[in-house]
């Protein structure tokens, strides 16, 4: 089996690297990167393939995919908190190519794409919670509502064309391979604050409530839903377990067993005030639960975090 894989080299493409390396059903990985750069994580595996391409920059998707089975599309150039003020170059970048690269799998037969969505955007500001995947979807973020076209659009080409896909609706993933260059992902930032003795920012009065989600976790979920049938709708991703972030403040502060210094700042408008997952049709259609706590989650990160 040979695999198309974007964003391979992020917060959730690394760990499923791992898997997917590990596995002995899989013959290629081909992935992509701006320069002739490769993790050294994965410099002597034979079964990755790297092609030195800019994905946003892709006119025509079919020669890259030639020969591969399966599109796993994780990659996006922004995230909720900044694409408010890129609204058209989220069009460009993320829905365009996005669009232009289902169109290449259905001319080359490609027999299923898997698609990193955002459970924690998606949605919008709803209730009752845990939420299901039968609840309509209003999200308040040009990064939610891009997501959603992209759903959107998968269910319009396995209509039109037959392309078969899994639409993952992922909450609010941490891990590792977090970049701590962009504003993104609370976890690993205070984290990395805390390990070298800097403030943490704080957003809001600790009251909003997030679904935290292991990235090998979700990677997990990934790998089964390539290994399975295709289901050809929406599964969320996540712990289906709710932490504001004064409680993770607090799970933080006990495993670190630091004084944290702390920069208080006003919510973000984009922020949904709650949400959290609920995760019984991946646990069915896709033999999937999350393995692995918050607790100790945290506890592996800010390990690598030390050792480094």
């Amino acid at each position: 089996m040979k695999i198309f894989l974007t964003g391979a080299t992020g917060l959730i493409g690394i760990p499923l690297l791992f898997l997917l390396s590990a596995d002995s059903t899989i013959d290629e990985i081909v992935i992509l990167t701006r320069n002739n750069h490769t993790s050294s994580l994965f410099l002597n595996n034979p079964k990755i393939k790297t092609v030195v391409v800019n994905f946003y920059d892709i006119d025509n998707f079919e020669k890259i995919i030639t020969d591969s089975d399966i599109v796993v599309h994780l990659l996006w150039s922004n995230f909720s908190r900044t694409s408010s003020t890129t609204l058209l170059r989220d069009i460009d970048n993320n829905l365009i190519q996005t669009i232009k690269l289902l169109e290449a799998a259905t001319t080359k037969g490609i027999k299923k794409i898997i698609f990193a969505s955002s459970g924690g955007t998606v949605y919008g500001i709803t209730a009752p919670q845990p939420i299901s995947e039968n609840i309509l979807p209003k999200p308040i973020s040009s990064y939610g509502i891009t997501k959603l076209a992209i759903e959107n659009y998968l269910h319009y080409f396995y209509h039109h064309f037959g392309l078969e896909y899994t639409i993952l609706r992922i909450a609010t993933a941490y891990g590792e391979f977090q970049n701590l260059s962009k504003k993104q992902g609370v976890i690993a930032h205070w984290l990395y604050n805390i390990a070298h003795n800097r403030p943490i920012d704080f957003y809001g009065d600790g009251t909003i409530i997030r679904d935290y989600i292991y990235a090998t976790d979700v990677a997990q979920a990934i790998l089964q839903a390539i290994m399975l049938p295709a289901y050809n709708g929406v599964l969320n991703i996540g712990s289906g377990i709710g932490t504001n972030l004064t409680e993770l403040l607090n799970i933080i502060t006990n495993i670190t067993e630091k004084k944290i210094a702390i920069n208080y700042l006003p919510s973000n408008i984009f922020d949904v005030p709650c949400n959290i997952l609920a995760v019984k049709e991946a646990q069915k259609h896709l033999k999937w639960t999350p393995a692995t706590s918050l607790s100790i989650g945290i506890q592996k990160i800010y390990g690598d975090i030390l050792n480094h």
